[in-house]
Protein backbone atom coordinates (compact mmCIF):
# COMPACT_ATOMS: atom_id res chain seq x y z
CA UNK A 1 0.00 0.00 0.00
CA UNK A 2 0.98 3.44 -0.75
CA UNK A 3 0.04 6.91 0.17
CA UNK A 4 1.09 10.32 -0.87
CA UNK A 5 2.93 13.18 0.98
CA UNK A 6 2.58 16.14 -0.20
CA UNK A 7 5.23 18.61 -0.51
CA UNK A 8 4.90 22.61 0.70
CA UNK A 9 7.03 25.68 0.84
CA UNK A 10 8.41 24.78 -2.46
CA UNK A 11 10.40 21.50 -1.33
CA UNK A 12 10.90 19.84 -4.62
CA UNK A 13 10.42 15.88 -4.76
CA UNK A 14 14.06 14.88 -5.16
CA UNK A 15 15.76 16.89 -2.90
CA UNK A 16 13.06 15.79 0.25
CA UNK A 17 13.62 12.04 -0.92
CA UNK A 18 17.22 12.56 -0.76
CA UNK A 19 17.30 13.83 2.51
CA UNK A 20 15.16 11.04 4.01
CA UNK A 21 17.23 8.78 2.49
CA UNK A 22 20.41 10.39 4.35
CA UNK A 23 18.04 9.23 7.79
CA UNK A 24 17.52 5.93 6.48
CA UNK A 25 13.63 6.91 5.32
CA UNK A 26 12.65 5.37 2.05
CA UNK A 27 10.55 7.32 -0.17
CA UNK A 28 10.15 7.56 -3.90
CA UNK A 29 9.54 11.36 -5.82
CA UNK A 30 6.45 11.60 -7.21
CA UNK A 31 8.06 12.70 -10.41
CA UNK A 32 9.75 9.33 -11.22
CA UNK A 33 6.40 8.10 -12.30
CA UNK A 34 5.48 11.38 -14.83
CA UNK A 35 6.56 11.95 -18.22
CA UNK A 36 6.10 15.43 -18.26
CA UNK A 37 6.88 17.96 -15.41
CA UNK A 38 3.97 18.20 -12.95
CA UNK A 39 2.84 20.71 -10.86
CA UNK A 40 2.60 18.88 -7.71
CA UNK A 41 5.44 18.21 -5.86
CA UNK A 42 4.77 15.23 -3.42
CA UNK A 43 6.79 11.90 -2.25
CA UNK A 44 5.11 7.62 -2.36
CA UNK A 45 5.39 6.02 0.93
CA UNK A 46 5.01 2.43 1.14
CA UNK A 47 3.75 1.11 4.27
CA UNK A 48 2.40 -1.85 4.10
CA UNK A 49 5.64 -3.97 5.76
CA UNK A 50 5.54 -1.04 8.50
CA UNK A 51 3.76 -2.25 11.91
CA UNK A 52 1.14 -0.51 13.15
CA UNK A 53 2.56 0.34 16.65
CA UNK A 54 5.77 1.49 15.11
CA UNK A 55 3.71 4.46 12.71
CA UNK A 56 3.23 6.94 15.24
CA UNK A 57 6.92 6.75 15.76
CA UNK A 58 7.68 7.12 11.85
CA UNK A 59 5.55 9.37 10.83
CA UNK A 60 6.39 11.62 13.53
CA UNK A 61 10.02 11.00 12.45
CA UNK A 62 8.94 11.79 9.22
CA UNK A 63 7.52 14.99 9.50
CA UNK A 64 10.50 16.29 11.71
CA UNK A 65 12.47 15.71 9.06
CA UNK A 66 10.63 17.16 6.37
CA UNK A 67 9.89 20.00 7.90
CA UNK A 68 13.79 20.70 8.66
CA UNK A 69 14.20 21.25 5.28
CA UNK A 70 12.13 24.71 5.26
Amino acid sequence: MHILADLKHGIEDQTAHKALLAHNIDSLPLSVYCSEPIQRSALVLGFSDVPRRAMPRLTKKLGEKLRSLH
